[in-house]
């Protein structure tokens, strides 16, 4: 198999064929993969703040979990995506419930 271009989904999708499946602590211990998720991630995010405009960002599941190491990479490159007047009341948070968040729906 050969990859065009490397994304999150092609990664996963290599690891998945291959049944090399790392757990997602330790990929959160790999910079070059935190870099990559939190650029996708913070696109994605930037949609959603530029369709919606709410004030806060709230990610739950088991990323949530992934904390400082997901959290601060993130609101950094947010800040180098958004223009000012975007950037300056938008707060991204983990739920409060974490993992838990999935199952009650919040």
């Amino acid at each position: 198999m050969r990859l065009k271009r490397l994304s999150g989904a092609n990664v996963f999708w290599a690891l998945a064929r291959t049944r090399l499946r790392p757990s997602a602590q330790e990929l959160f211990k790999d910079p070059e993969f935190v870099s990559r998720y939190v650029i996708q991630l913070a696109q994605g995010i930037k949609s959603c703040l530029m369709f919606l405009n709410p004030a806060r960002i709230i990610i739950g599941g088991g990323i949530s979990q992934a904390a400082d190491r997901l959290f601060v990479p993130l609101r950094e490159e947010l800040g180098r995506q958004m223009t000012s007047w975007w950037k300056a009341n938008v707060e991204v948070v983990p739920a409060a419930l974490a993992r838990e968040s999935v199952l009650w729906g919040r």
